[in-house]
């Protein structure tokens, strides 16, 4: 079947994102290869503030900014949006003046949309913006065709906040698969060290701290001296983390790498044998999908979305409570002392990456904008 027989059937997709990331890159130039109808993407500004991607290949996939004006909204936008017959439209995020006014507008002239989320944190509708909150979750979940939620967390925690669980549907982040595996522990096994990996924005929030008083822990208590720290990633928590590693005496076994790109990835997740994430709340987590796409175990916070849907504690990792810093040691110490379960965690932790290619989300996204499908 040819590829505009392929695609007869779907509805055009107006996809309201909020900034370029790689995995945005991903997911829509693989949906560009299937859907050849009409699909507009809309991105709020260029880049995060937070991070530093650099893209050194083409985006293969058409996009826009809305008006960098913040009280203006974007009639284009707004006009593709809503008045371009029989299409349906993606709000990744509800926030910013146009995105609302088509959120209203959607509602008003009854048309198709579905709303992508990552899991919001418990105390999302708290306050007077908690109120607002809670009254936009109400109507995208009387009014929304599906709602899309980064895992199975936010699915519970959807149903939690009053959406039928019929529109709820588990899409994720999704990230390349790499055909290296790259849990063969070489380091462990050349200098009988361990090389714990760590990744993310330099925040307080993040839980390094955590990871740095653990390591403090088993180099003073425990007797362990060869292990080493790579935390990849900038941040404003940068020169606390500098003067916390000093204090700790632990200077010699931790390196502050910076930021990475993705062509820097394979190096780093080849250059280490376990990954670690112990952010206090992380609304979901796409580093842990990219350490395990390279076949590393996981250690990570019960706090942190994706550990808690792709881990499998004991089979591909361990889960441990938020900020316990002798519960994270002594999973540290296990790794150091059975170095055979590294590998075998390792390639389980392949194989639950391998259940959710790119293709998988493409499939989804077809499945909702096909012009039979039946709202549930």
């Amino acid at each position: 079947m040819s590829q505009k027989g392929k695609n007869i059937d779907l509805k055009s997709i107006v996809w309201l994102g909020e900034a370029i990331s790689p995995y945005n890159n991903l997911l829509f130039e693989h949906l560009i290869k299937e859907n050849n109808s009409l699909f507009i993407i809309y991105y709020r500004y260029s880049a995060r503030k937070t991070h530093f991607w650099i893209f050194q290949k083409k985006i293969n996939y058409k996009y826009r900014y809305f008006l960098k004006f913040r009280f203006i909204p974007d009639f284009r936008a707004i006009s593709q949006s809503i008045f371009v017959k029989d299409n349906m439209i993606v709000f990744a995020g509800t926030k910013g003046l146009t995105k609302t006014i088509i959120l209203f507008l959607a509602i008003i002239f009854n048309k198709d949309f579905i709303y992508w989320s990552d899991v919001p944190p418990i105390d999302h509708f708290n306050g007077l913006k908690g109120l607002y909150r809670e009254f936009i979750f109400s109507l995208i979940f009387r009014r929304g065709k599906k709602i899309l939620v980064t895992g199975k967390p936010g699915i519970q925690r959807m149903i939690k906040y009053g959406c039928c669980e019929d529109k709820l549907i588990n899409f994720p982040y999704f990230v390349p698969l790499p055909n290296i595996i790259t849990s063969k522990n070489k380091y462990y096994k050349e200098k009988n060290t361990l090389v714990l990996l760590a990744s993310g924005r330099l925040e307080y929030i993040k839980g390094f701290d955590i990871i740095l008083e653990s390591l403090s822990n088993l180099k003073i208590y425990g007797g362990i001296d060869k292990i080493e720290l790579k935390i990849a990633g900038e941040g404003s928590y940068r020169k606390i983390l500098e003067k916390k590693i000093d204090d700790l005496g632990i200077k010699s076994s931790v390196k502050l790498i910076g930021w990475l790109q993705q062509h820097d990835l394979e190096e780093f997740f080849s250059s280490g044998d376990i990954f670690i994430h112990m952010a206090r709340f992380e609304p979901f987590g796409v580093v842990v999908l990219e350490a395990m796409s390279f076949g590393k175990p996981i250690i990570g916070s019960d706090t942190t979305m994706a550990v808690l849907d792709r881990v499998i504690d004991g089979e591909n990792g361990f889960i441990v409570k938020s900020e316990n810093v002798n519960q994270l040691a002594n999973k540290i110490k296990y790794f150091y002392e059975n170095r055979e379960v590294i590998e075998s965690m390792g390639n389980s932790s392949r194989k639950v990456a391998e259940e959710w290619p790119v293709e998988k989300g493409v499939e989804i996204i077809k499945n909702i904008s096909k012009r039979s499908f039946i709202n549930g």
